[in-house]
């Protein structure tokens, strides 16, 4: 929709007040997406694009952090291996049973 074919609904002094009447439009089931925040003498419209639940918004956040960590974690192990000399691990955790071999990559 072009900036002329807006309609302003209310207007806000701080934009966390304008954050709160979107949260309550969205929890009234208005769409969504035909919601727009204009800041004056800003450069930058924030459109709204639809509600984000907890469980996509939490997994959208951990999600890159699990997947570096376990890069990270990956390296480690591997430089771990190469300087001291053991290239098998095992988990601690009771119950697990496997071993991890950094030189075939393989489980043994």
């Amino acid at each position: 929709m072009s900036a002329q074919g807006r309609q302003t609904i209310a207007s806000y002094s701080p934009c966390a007040e304008a954050e709160r009447a979107v949260d309550y439009l969205s929890d009234q089931e208005f769409p969504g997406e035909r919601v727009a925040i204009v800041g004056h003498g800003l450069h930058l419209v924030g459109q709204v694009v639809g509600r984000v639940g907890f469980g996509r918004a939490a997994l959208s956040g951990a999600a890159p952090g699990a997947l570096i960590d376990w890069i990270f974690g990956i390296r480690q192990a591997r430089l771990q291996a190469a300087n001291v000399g053991h290239p098998i691990v095992q988990p601690l955790e009771p119950g697990e049973n496997w071993r991890w071999c950094y030189v075939h990559e393989a489980v043994v």
